[in-house]
């Protein structure tokens, strides 16, 4: 996907672009059991007429923790809990920001697992 950074620049997003420090594998001390681990780009349109990176966008999985993606749109979430027990036909993630419309996905992954779960938000 192309981003829209300023006049006269873009630049394509994949999987490999990620901020350093910012690995969505992380280290088993900070990997508490019943939870998975979600990742990914916020990117947002409406305001430019190309998507460009959503700093400041907040992710919510559940419980009482939520993610910010950076300055690059990028967002680790750690500490999402594994709620299939609870919610059997998935559960809702929302990202949301003051400046563009919520948006809601419904995932259902397990404890341990790693997942990519891009957002493109829309000005309000």
């Amino acid at each position: 996907m192309t981003i829209y950074l300023g006049p006269g620049e873009a630049k394509e997003v994949n999987v490999a672009l990620q901020p350093r420090g910012l690995d969505p594998d992380p280290p088993d001390d900070e990997w508490p059991a019943g939870y998975f681990t979600l990742y990914g780009y916020v990117t947002g349109h409406g305001l430019t007429p190309a998507p460009i990176p959503v700093e400041g966008a907040g992710i919510y999985a559940g419980l009482d923790h939520t993610a910010k993606s950076d300055a690059n749109g990028y967002y680790v979430h750690r500490r999402c809990p594994d709620l299939r027990e609870q919610c059997p036909d998935g559960w809702g993630v929302r990202c949301y920001h003051q400046d563009y419309r919520d948006q809601l996905k419904t995932i259902y992954h397990a404890a341990g697992e790693i997942v990519r779960l891009d957002f493109d938000l829309m000005a309000r």
